[in-house]
């Protein structure tokens, strides 16, 4: 009797432990999907906030076409990301990396700002 109830309180314990990282893990999605919505608003390209800081750069209209049509050449890169992908047997580290990066690049547009200000 004492194997058996040994073995039902270990089961419970790991019945618990994954609800608990079921639950951790929604929470930290919700918590990144919200950054990444902020930071979509915010940081996109087509976003009206790139789009009035364009405007109080002084962009031509050849520089908001190019802009404008990033979005779609980037598309062109998805395939090679999804072939990459399903190359790698540790994709985690390598999405973390690829979305550090991109977010890391969003800090030259607001750098842009002191570079093309003419004082």
């Amino acid at each position: 009797m004492g194997r058996k109830k040994e073995k039902n309180t270990k089961k419970q314990n790991l019945i618990q432990q994954k609800k608990f990282l079921i639950s951790r893990t929604y929470r930290v999605s919700i918590k990144e999907g919200i950054f990444a919505q902020i930071y979509g608003n915010l940081a996109n390209i087509g976003s009206s906030f790139i789009t009035k800081f364009m405007v109080l750069l002084g962009a031509t209209p050849m520089q908001f076409s190019i802009l404008s049509s990033l979005g779609q050449v980037s598309a062109v890169f998805q395939p090679l990301g999804v072939a990459l992908t399903h190359r790698l047997k540790k994709r985690k580290k390598v999405c973390i990396w690829v979305t550090g990066i991109g977010r890391f690049l969003s800090f030259f547009i607001g750098a842009a700002w002191f570079f093309l200000i003419e004082g």
